[in-house]
């Protein structure tokens, strides 16, 4: 049996049984390549004649490769660092427990605070806390469509309240874990404050 004859006897074995003979698609690897060669034949076109433009376009290249795998390094490390919501100890997303009476969000709220702190529900808690603040020191509409704690205090004119933003935000958006221990004195010092 001759070389020819063994290729043809073994593709009719693996046709019979159902082998997919298609080549396989081109990899990553081969679209890189494909897509330097078009970059260095672009380059060699915007060049003037006489210019051996792969000399330069190869360094060209890994420069802005180290460039983009930087910047993809930097988003990386923003994004793990950005500040999340907080969790509950099963992993869902804290929800507001939004009260139904607009003109009374503050006793609401208390009311809201008082019972996550009976469940143990910190998260809660402390999102409730945060409320208090907020709808304690939202005294005009302006105040209300701020977007951060420290911007609304300083529009209401109560910079007396910056410490306990300051603690809210580093119990919100700390690295350590949040306890009862350090959450409960301070709601208590913000319902005290902006009674």
């Amino acid at each position: 049996m001759t070389t020819s004859e063994q290729v043809r006897r073994i593709d009719e074995i693996l046709r019979g049984e159902g082998v997919e003979m298609s080549p396989p698609a081109p990899g990553i690897g081969d679209w890189l390549a494909a897509l330097q060669n078009r970059v260095f034949e672009a380059l060699d076109a915007m060049v003037p004649l006489g210019f051996d433009a792969t000399r330069l376009a190869r360094p060209l290249l890994w420069t802005l490769a180290a460039v983009g795998i930087f910047a993809l390094g930097v988003f990386l490390v923003a994004a793990l660092r950005t500040p999340r919501a907080p969790r509950r100890a099963n992993g869902s997303a804290v929800l507001s427990e939004v009260p139904t009476k607009p003109r009374s969000y503050e006793r609401d709220w208390r009311s809201v605070l008082e019972s996550a702190l009976e469940r143990g529900d910190l998260a809660a808690a402390l999102e409730a806390t945060w409320w208090i603040l907020l709808t304690g020191v939202a005294a005009t509409p302006r105040t209300e469509d701020r977007s951060t704690g420290r911007s609304a205090v300083r529009a209401a004119g109560r910079t007396d309240l910056l410490p306990l933003v300051r603690e809210l935000e580093a119990l919100t958006y700390g690295r350590r874990p949040l306890h009862r221990a350090a959450l409960e004195p301070l709601a208590r010092r913000v319902c005290d404050s902006v009674a």
